[in-house]
């Protein structure tokens, strides 16, 4: 980690939040959550945050120590508005100048580089969205595997991928009854975590971990929540991790 004061990441991390407005409790519990073994490989690593949004993500791990963060945000249908404006805004205020937007679609993106840990916090089902189940749809998982081909391209060897988002199987979506938990998720247009795991897999990616939603504020109940079956008749929020292999 760059040479800073003792306390100065809890700091920023609450200057973050105040900047996205949101609790400090949330950023740091979700930080955590979402990085975690991985929060180790931050130190002077070069990062690609597909779908960065306003940046929380991107921030978070120039923070905690990355060289270089470039997040990828197309500004498309789908993509958070207003997320240049808020991304430009907390770089320059909390003079996190390694990081850098880029509005190109991640198909469309060719680094000089490959990265040390490429992220998709809530964005791998939506590259390319289909509402087919890629288990089972032979052309969809075919159109998913070209994403993965190119997640791997961008990816150092020995090199990390962090996924998030919401599973396509969810009791609610499954019996066409709204989520009290997530009203506003279309899980049709979502992929299982089993789904990209095996194409990771098919790609080279090993050391493979999922983890699942556990809100902060009630971290106590992680031993309850940090399973498929729970989180199947609650969020369906998973993380995979995966390690591109040699």
């Amino acid at each position: 980690m760059p040479k800073t004061a003792k306390n100065e990441p809890n700091e920023q991390i609450n200057k973050l939040a105040q900047l996205l407005n949101r609790s400090k409790r949330n950023v740091q519990g979700y930080i955590q959550n979402f990085w975690g073994p991985c929060l180790k490989f931050l130190h002077n690593a070069n990062i690609l945050d597909v779908g960065c949004g306003p940046g929380a993500t991107t921030f978070s791990a120039a923070i905690w120590g990355a060289k270089q963060v470039i997040g990828l945000e197309p500004q498309a249908a789908g993509s958070s508005q207003g997320s240049q404006t808020t991304f430009n805004k907390i770089k320059n205020e909390l003079k996190l100048h390694q990081c850098k937007l880029e509005p190109i679609d991640f198909l469309k993106y060719n680094p000089d580089n490959p990265f040390d840990i490429v992220l998709f916090y809530d964005s791998i089902n939506h590259i390319r969205e289909t509402t087919a189940d890629i288990r089972y749809d032979t052309a969809a998982r075919q159109e998913q595997k070209q994403i993965i081909a190119h997640v791997r391209q961008v990816t150092a060897t020995n090199g990390w991928v962090i996924m998030c988002d919401c599973s396509r199987k969810n009791f609610f979506g499954d019996f066409g009854i709204p989520s009290p938990v997530m009203p506003t998720i279309n899980w049709k247009t979502h992929q299982c975590a089993a789904a990209w795991r095996s194409l990771l897999q098919e790609e080279g990616f090993g050391n493979l971990s999922i983890n699942w939603r556990v809100p902060p504020r009630i971290k106590w109940a992680k031993p309850i929540l940090d399973n498929a079956f729970v989180n199947y008749l609650t969020f369906s929020h998973f993380i995979l991790r995966a390690q591109k292999l040699p």
